[in-house]
């Protein structure tokens, strides 16, 4: 392992005993929730929990980014930038290496560790404290900041008319992505 603490830079270790199953079920788990993810809008998932900074009436750093993923899996990169640019920014570097490690782990049974200089984390948590303040500011300058609201973004590919007629519906939360309903009765609330 590499000892020059500080520096940054990647460094290997062997994985301990048990690792490749622990890695196999973090990837496999990962890998499932981009395939729901990816199919469904999280506004049909009712499995979503809430922030909890929402409590509070302020947006997190994180706010937006489950709608955020759903659009970048689905190919609209300018859909997540709106409702999430740091989770593009800082989120997908960290889930690059996180999925380097396990499949590191997995096939050659090593680990790989990536090393940060020592002021990064004090300069990413004062990056992502100075972005949640601004988020929150009023204002129309920093509109772009935040997520759109959670009913206007569903943006879903092959709704096209119907997605506006079927948002809050609660019949909604049973199409997935890009669905058309079938039942006859569904297609006739959809056309009124």
């Amino acid at each position: 392992m590499n000892d020059r603490r500080g520096v940054p830079g990647f460094a290997t270790s062997r994985a301990r005993p048990g690792a490749r199953i622990v890695a196999g079920a973090v990837l496999l788990a990962i890998v499932v929730a981009g395939v729901v993810l990816a199919r469904y809008h999280p506004e049909s998932l009712t499995l979503m929990p809430t922030c909890p900074s929402k409590l509070l009436g302020l947006e997190c750093p994180g706010c937006g980014s489950t709608r955020a993923s759903h659009h970048l899996l689905n190919g609209r990169l300018n859909e997540a930038w709106r409702h999430n640019p740091a989770m593009i920014v800082a989120g997908l570097p960290f889930l690059a290496i996180l999925l380097v490690d396990l499949v590191s782990t997995i096939v050659a049974g090593r680990r790989v560790l990536v090393v940060f200089g020592r002021g990064f984390g004090i300069a990413l948590a004062v990056a992502l404290v100075v972005y949640m303040i601004a988020r929150n500011l009023p204002g129309e300058r920093f509109d772009s900041l935040r997520p759109p609201p959670v009913s206007s973004s569903t943006g879903c590919r092959g709704l096209g008319a119907a997605k506006a007629a079927c948002v809050g519906r609660p019949w909604h939360a049973a199409l997935p992505c890009g669905a058309r309903p079938r039942h006859p009765d569904l297609v006739a609330r959809v056309s009124q």
